[in-house]
């Protein structure tokens, strides 16, 4: 994210779907995200963003929640309470069919890497991935031809094993992410 929100960016004065448009504005701007980066951030259409924060659709909470992951993946209940509080009773129904379509949106997008996820669960996978790839690296090493009886070669695979064990303690345990029918497991596959 390029820059920090305020807490409270924008204090509305009357509630209503103007009102929640302006605070979308408001930290979208604050965050350095164009209408069509927020939008893919938050895997909706730009054109629904645009016509948010211009105050000429009603929301629906679904569509709140996703702006709010959009705008920052690390708090998105705080912001997604102010929005809601902003927007009032004018907030459009939500059925069944509207929270499948916009959960499968945001799957979609995470699977594709448009939508963020909070920086732990990134910075976690980030590190069990470097952890694996030090530890392939040192095991190739000691697989090489002539290894056992090089130093070099020994010193070498125990330096990388050593930075493989000292990232995965840094990455914590290894979980799983379950993303619709999609699991994704980090730091499992590898000591």
């Amino acid at each position: 994210m390029r820059g920090q929100i305020p807490a409270q960016a924008v204090t509305p004065v009357a509630q209503g779907r103007e009102a929640a448009g302006r605070l979308v504005h408001a930290w979208r701007t604050a965050a350095g995200l164009s209408e069509r980066s927020l939008a893919r951030r938050s895997a909706v259409a730009r054109s629904t963003v645009t016509r948010l924060e211009h105050g000429q659709i009603k929301p629906r909470w679904s569509l709140l929640s996703a702006l709010a992951v959009g705008i920052d993946p690390d708090r998105p209940k705080e912001l997604l309470a102010q929005l809601v509080a902003a927007a009032g009773d004018d907030i459009a129904p939500e059925s069944d069919g509207w929270r499948r379509y916009r959960r499968r949106r945001m799957e979609r997008g995470i699977l594709r890497g448009d939508v963020p996820l909070l920086i732990t669960i990134a910075e976690g996978m980030r590190l069990h991935r470097a952890a694996d790839e030090a530890w392939r690296a040192g095991t190739a090493v000691l697989n090489g031809p002539g290894a056992l009886d090089d130093v070099a070669a020994l010193d070498e695979a125990l330096r990388l094993l050593d930075q493989s064990r000292a990232l995965r303690e840094r990455a914590g345990p290894p979980f799983a992410l379950h993303i619709g029918k999609v699991r994704i497991s980090v730091g499992f596959g590898l000591p």
